[in-house]
């Protein structure tokens, strides 16, 4: 092992003085494969085990992370992005998303991916590029939705895929819901994937015809945008408040906005409302992320649960009180109830054209 350490150092130094990186040459040189307990921040196949045309299989459980949950996971999100390798990441992708697209181009071709990753990616619209990639670039094989079962302590909900790195608009997908146990098996329609939209990865869909004729979707209704993030902002105002600060169970000058969370919703109406202060020195300016105020100053919407969370915990409420309302929950307001409302997300592209609420 010293002496493999010595060779890579050697070689480090070679390479640096080739007008290499030396962040780069000092990273190979201290990356130790005989600890198992590390990692490194960099990855290639031919050096680290010997294999130069990739994998016939890959296997993993990623982390389940939204890429944007702290300032080092945004700028690890920000390095994704730029390394530019990636084609499927969109909007507010979690990190198993370039994990997914990552593990699936380290085949080759004919080789086999599998992942256990969040039932969210049977849902969230970040999930939607990822999921069309798959079906135009690969084989799917075989879709099991395990929402229904508890496979880890954590709260997290899951599904499994298998893809083949051979593109086959001829094949139909296995799709295997899983309950009241693993291994206790219901199938659902399938269909060639020259005949799929990514809602064959919807698990409630047992009508064949749901997912392979075009509908209207809602976004074509409704601007769709998740709420406020009610901490301070990490660059100017880190530290400085936190969402309770924020909230009062009673109105008065200084907290003049009703406010709900995903938590305080039920069918068809909030079960409880709080007061938000609002046209302060510090919100919404200072908030994290205070999307525009437009947005739920309309006459009527629709506010749900954060989608992520899976289709057995959907609530839907109906806003005519004009809430405000976090991010752990969604809003849906016609787009003719922001008309002449000026805000790049408004009129942010679809992947697939048209206009899309994003992230304001």
């Amino acid at each position: 092992m010293s002496q493999d350490k010595t060779t890579r150092q050697e070689l480090a130094d070679e390479l640096r003085r080739g007008a290499f990186d030396p962040n780069l040459t000092n990273a190979f040189a201290k990356w130790d494969p005989y600890n198992q307990n590390a990692s490194a921040d960099w990855f290639e196949p031919k050096y680290m085990f010997g294999v130069p045309s990739g994998f016939d299989v890959v296997i993993g459980n990623p982390p389940y992370v939204r890429a944007d949950v702290d300032e080092a996971h945004a700028k690890q999100r920000q390095r994704i992005k730029e390394s530019g390798i990636y084609n499927t990441l969109w909007q507010k992708w979690d990190l198993y998303i370039p994990f997914i697209e990552r593990g699936f181009k380290l085949l080759k071709p004919r080789g086999f991916i599998t992942l256990i990753v969040s039932d969210a990616y049977c849902h969230a619209e970040y999930a939607r590029k990822s999921q069309e990639y798959f079906l135009e670039h690969s084989r799917i094989v075989q879709l099991d939705f395990l929402s229904q079962l508890k496979i880890f302590d954590a709260a997290v909900r899951n599904m499994t895929f298998l893809f083949q790195n051979t593109p086959d608009s001829t094949n139909q997908p296995q799709r295997r819901v899983h309950t009241p146990t693993f291994g206790q098996e219901t199938h659902l329609p399938t269909a060639p994937q020259k005949d799929l939209t990514h809602r064959v990865f919807f698990p409630e869909d047992t009508d064949i015809a749901a997912y392979t004729v075009p509908t209207i979707e809602l976004g074509n209704i409704c601007y769709i945008s998740k709420g406020i993030v009610a901490n301070a902002h990490e660059k100017r105002a880190l530290g400085l408040f936190k969402k309770d600060d924020l909230l009062s169970d009673h109105r008065d000058e200084q907290h003049p906005k009703k406010f709900v969370e995903g938590k305080h919703l039920s069918r068809w109406a909030p079960h409880c409302i709080k007061w938000i202060e609002w046209d302060t020195w510090r919100v919404p300016d200072l908030l994290s992320r205070p999307t525009f105020p437009e947005l739920y100053d309309v006459d009527e919407k629709l506010i749900s649960v954060d989608m992520s969370a899976g289709t057995q915990q959907l609530r839907v409420a109906y806003d005519s009180k004009k809430l405000v309302h976090n991010h752990s929950a969604w809003s849906f307001a016609p787009w003719g109830s922001l008309s002449g409302v000026m805000n790049r997300s408004i009129t942010k592209p679809r992947s697939t054209g048209g206009l899309w609420g994003g992230w304001g």
